[in-house]
């Protein structure tokens, strides 16, 4: 899935590098004069406006998936159910992950 997101975003970049691109040359083209500085560096700068934030919250998600998916498991595990440390939660919640992947060990 984030390989998905992520290609999404690469390709969102590159077309703002060519929309930035081309603008520079039509208001240039316009004003018959030439860019201050490089057409790749009008181009990138947009390119990068667009896939920065993207890309950093797409890290932040990756990073503090598991995190907060493991939250929300412990959160929703009975009061009856008698906890006797770390271990017994980690064993819950490798048994609970084992399931939602298909991988069923034992009754």
């Amino acid at each position: 899935m984030p390989t998905i997101i992520v290609l999404i975003i690469f390709t969102i970049g590159i077309a703002y590098f060519f929309v930035g691109k081309n603008k520079i040359f039509k208001l240039c083209n316009a004003a018959h004069s030439r860019p201050h500085s490089l057409p790749i560096y009008h181009g990138s700068f947009p390119a990068v406006l667009a896939t920065a934030p993207a890309l950093i919250m797409l890290s932040l998600w990756v990073g503090a998936d598991d995190l907060v998916f493991n939250q929300m498991l412990i959160a929703q595990f009975p009061t009856s159910l008698e906890v006797e440390g770390r271990q017994t939660i980690l064993i819950l919640l490798a048994q609970i992950h084992n399931i939602a992947e298909g991988i069923v060990v034992g009754q």
